[in-house]
């Protein structure tokens, strides 16, 4: 019996045992199936080029899990998943078929009790691919662990986790990794004000492809205190941390490198949305992007769909480092599922540095972005980069890179990174031993003025001699106060002053508002800001005047205007920056909804030798939804983008929703998108889905849709994808 047979006949088994399964106790799941059918032809209206290719692809789920409770403290759980691909092609050169078997399966074993706790636990992902030509290929990635925890009342707690991360494909050719990691961990909390914390770290990573092994030691030692004076009119933190690196690379061959993951103290997200551009804007802070968790969301979608409602803006994801000397020069953008190479290579990343977060400098990507061979993850090699915050932006997925309802959402879960050096065998460990110093204090001198002060100092030395140390110095006076029922005004001055590896720079940042409500329904802010830095290139400013307001003259119209006008320059370069929007909504009636939107936007730029330059766009969106009865809803949007040449791009969308029985169990809607692409080209999207809910957890999904793309430089000649797709789920 051949390799695929046996693969099929143990599916067709494990399929045929869910009815039994699912009857068990503690025991759950999902049965999935799903058809695709997609058909690409030339349009041209020449016969020769008309060429056509069809792609079908059946794929069959299946979700399964188990928890059971022995003892009291005692729990089993464990699960997994099998997705198996069956794949048909047909080109103009013949026809071909591929198979695809993706499992996940984890155990678990946990002892809770209220001194000792723990949990033994494994996990295995394989992916195994067959083709009419070549070998079979099966990637796996394994990883036992043990996690153990001792929490005796009034003492240290301490956890111990000990694991062995493998990758490697059955045939050892292309992966052969494992890692032997050990954490030991104390925390002791002996007052309420006072923390301390001690880390051990041990990982001995062995790729035997590369040829090359290394030891990683790492500890770390930490106390802090938080307290309150004076009735509570001053509150004090402060901490130190006194941490050492220590690296052995014991083998290497050729092209051996060693990966040292560089640890954000915080992650950062924006959706670019008119009129922000990626090097003035300001990142908002985002803690799941930098958590560790690379399974789990991280609130942005980089899928075709976004695509497709007309959101085209980028999606900017960033980190800040501790300091401005830890060195970067490779990006990880995980997402949550596996990418095909020729939908990843779709994609365009920029990245970024910044020291403030709010003005961005371009990095330069050093090497091609690829998609991990077994990993969820994009690989991005930038040159090699100090600065405080780094960011990759990237717009969502293009429709025409690919029409598979797979990557209709694609979610980003983390961002990593990474010093990625070449390794040279060394007899000698080589060290880092560094120490860091927060401090901050914060008075509420009267019940409107504040004052606060905090302290970053950083000193490290390293086993080959080398030595530095760094220092932020902050301190900064707030003032807020309502003046009366209508005006309130708040304000803000402060002072920094650093020190790095660039040299010293100082700033002084002012900032206040004005913020009026005449009445409930009409209100606006006056806004100032502005700094001045010194740098060892030479001083740099920006300031910035904004006005906003806000108006609902009638019940259910709403309207909203900003207008902004700023000045910057660094050394020899004047930049001018003005931004304008405005925001009119109408609500004739609780079933309808009126908008539109205007954006402008312009900046010139002033050298003192050369000529000038300037940049200019503009944008004016409307939109409508109604729903004249419960059962029907209709949505549409338009926009035209104008850019500093002159070109337009224009976009609309529609989409019908449509439940004709109570409750929803049927759902009906058609979707409609066209654009125009900035070479010249029209791309249009269209096409129904029908979704009917049997009954609970049975769900049938149906869907057709056509994609035109004709003429422009980015498609030669006008082509045209059909896809049908239909998709069964059932909850065991």
């Amino acid at each position: 019996m051949s390799a695929r047979a046996q693969i099929g006949a143990a599916a067709a088994l494990a399929w045929a045992l869910v009815p039994a399964l699912a009857l068990a106790d503690g025991i759950g799941g999902r049965i999935e199936a799903q058809y695709t059918r997609l058909d690409t032809w030339d349009t041209g209206a020449s016969p020769d080029l008309s060429g056509r290719t069809s792609f079908t692809a059946l794929t069959q789920r299946l979700r399964l899990t188990l928890d059971r409770s022995f003892l009291p403290q005692l729990r089993f759980d464990a699960g997994g998943t099998v997705d198996q691909t069956f794949g048909w092609s047909t080109t103009g050169t013949g026809t071909g078929d591929s198979y695809n078997l993706l499992s996940n399966l984890f155990a678990n074993v946990t002892l809770g009790g209220p001194v000792l706790s723990g949990t033994a636990g494994y996990t295995r992902r394989s992916q195994l691919a067959l083709a009419v030509a070549g070998p079979d290929l099966t990637y796996v990635r394994e990883e036992p662990t043990l996690l153990l925890i001792w929490h005796p009342v009034e003492l240290p707690m301490l956890t111990l986790r000990l694991s062995r991360p493998s990758t490697y494909d059955t045939r050892r050719a292309l992966e052969d990794r494992a890692s032997t990691e050990a954490q030991l961990t104390a925390s002791w909390q002996p007052l309420s004000s006072l923390l301390t914390d001690y880390s051990f770290q041990f990982s001995n990573p062995v790729d035997r492809i590369r040829g090359s092994e290394s030891t990683v030691v790492m500890q770390a030692g930490r106390v802090l205190y938080s307290g309150a004076l004076f009735g509570g009119r001053v509150s004090t933190s402060a901490g130190l941390t006194v941490s050492s690196r220590a690296l052995r690379v014991v083998a290497t061959a050729a092209g051996g490198t060693t990966e040292q993951q560089q640890s954000p103290t915080m992650g950062y997200s924006l959706v670019e949305v008119f009129p922000a551009t990626a090097e003035t804007d300001t990142l908002a802070r985002n803690a799941a992007l930098v958590d560790g968790v690379t399974t789990a969301g991280a609130g942005l979608n980089l899928g075709s769909s976004v695509w497709l409602s007309g959101d085209r803006n980028f999606r900017d994801l960033g980190a800040q480092l501790g300091d401005t000397t830890t060195r970067v020069n490779t990006l990880y953008v995980w997402v949550d599922r596996q990418v095909a190479p020729a939908v990843a290579s779709s994609l365009g990343w920029t990245v970024y540095q910044s020291d403030d977060n709010a003005r961005w400098t371009r990095v330069s990507i050093s090497g091609p972005v690829v998609f991990a061979r077994f990993e969820n993850r994009f690989e991005i090699p930038i040159a090699a980069t100090e600065a405080r915050y780094l960011k990759v932006a990237v717009q969502p997925l293009d429709p025409a890179a690919t029409t598979d309802p797979a990557y209709s959402d694609l979610f980003v879960t983390e961002l990593q990174l990474y010093l990625v050096e070449a390794a040279p065998p060394s007899p000698d460990w080589d060290s880092i031993s560094q120490a860091v110093l927060n401090a901050a204090a914060r008075t509420q001198i009267t019940p409107s003025l504040s004052h606060d002060v905090s302290l970053q100092a950083t000193a490290a030395a390293t086993s080959r001699g080398a030595s530095y140390a760094t220092y932020l110095l902050s301190t900064g006076l707030g003032y807020v106060q309502q003046l009366s029922e209508i005006l309130g005004v708040n304000a803000r001055l402060s002072y920094q002053d650093s020190r790095d590896l660039r040299g010293r720079q100082y700033g002084i940042l002012y900032s206040s508002a004005a913020n009026a409500r005449f009445l409930p329904t009409l209100g606006g802010t006056l806004a100032i800001s502005g700094q001045l830095n010194g740098t060892p290139l030479g001083l740099a400013s920006t300031n910035t005047v904004s006005l906003l307001g806000r108006a609902e003259p009638y019940r259910g119209v709403g309207l909203m205007a900003t207008v902004s006008y700023g000045v910057a320059s660094v050394a020899d370069l004047w930049t001018t920056t003005e931004m304008l929007t405005a925001t009119a909504t109408l609500h004739p009636n609780p079933r309808l909804t009126l908008g539109a939107t205007y954006g402008h936007t312009a900046s010139r730029a002033s050298p003192a030798a050369g000529a000038p330059s300037a940049r200019r766009a503009n944008r004016l969106e409307g939109s409508a939804s109604w729903t004249p009865f419960s059962a029907l809803y209709l949505a549409g949007s338009a926009s035209w983008n104008v850019s500093d040449t002159g070109a337009a791009f224009p976009l609309a969308n529609a989409a019908v929703s449509f439940s004709p029985f109570p409750g929803g169990q049927l759902q009906l809607s058609f979707s409609f998108v066209q654009s125009l692409e900035p070479a010249g080209g029209i791309s249009r999207m269209f096409g129904p889905t029908a979704r009917w809910n049997v009954r609970p957890g049975l769900v049938v999904t149906a869907a057709y849709s056509v994609n035109d793309f004709s003429g422009g430089s980015r498609i030669a000649q006008a082509t045209r994808t059909q896809m049908v797709f239909a998709n069964v789920q059932m909850a065991l």
